[in-house]
């Protein structure tokens, strides 16, 4: 059987790693209501001027599916879809793949949207700013 290169095994990890200190920051985050801990909590690395192979290629996203599943409940309300949404727009950042970057930061900001709309007062606003600035960027 084919072994995998152990830098593979290495961005794996540190990728799996990240998705776990993004939660518990995010997390921590929307717990206390602090608005630029929130926008801190989302905004994305900058795109990777070398491109890397980024896995996928078939058009869905590349990594999409993986962190699918992801659930993050505050107060209930469902922060998942920002969460997976922010660790796949990162990974295509630290890839060079501005296109699955910029997909999976507007599927981040249609999250923070809804999420938004659910919760009280706008706390979240400078949150929201920071998706649309790396958006936009």
């Amino acid at each position: 059987h084919p072994s995998i290169h152990p830098s593979i095994i290495h961005t794996m990890s540190s990728s799996f790693s990240r998705h776990g200190d993004k939660r518990a920051e995010l997390r921590d985050a929307l717990r206390s209501k602090d608005p630029l801990r929130a926008a801190a909590a989302i905004e994305l690395p900058p795109i990777s001027e070398v491109r890397r192979a980024s896995g996928g290629g078939n058009g869905n996203g590349g990594g999409a599916g993986r962190n699918s599943d992801t659930s993050l409940n505050v107060d209930g309300i469902e922060w998942g879809g920002v969460l997976s949404g922010w660790t796949e727009a990162a990974e295509a950042a630290e890839a060079g793949d501005a296109i699955r970057c910029y997909e999976s930061q507007s599927s981040l900001h249609s999250s923070l949207n809804v999420a938004f709309g659910s919760s009280a007062g706008n706390w979240l606003v400078p949150a929201l700013h920071a998706a649309c600035r790396n958006t936009h960027r």
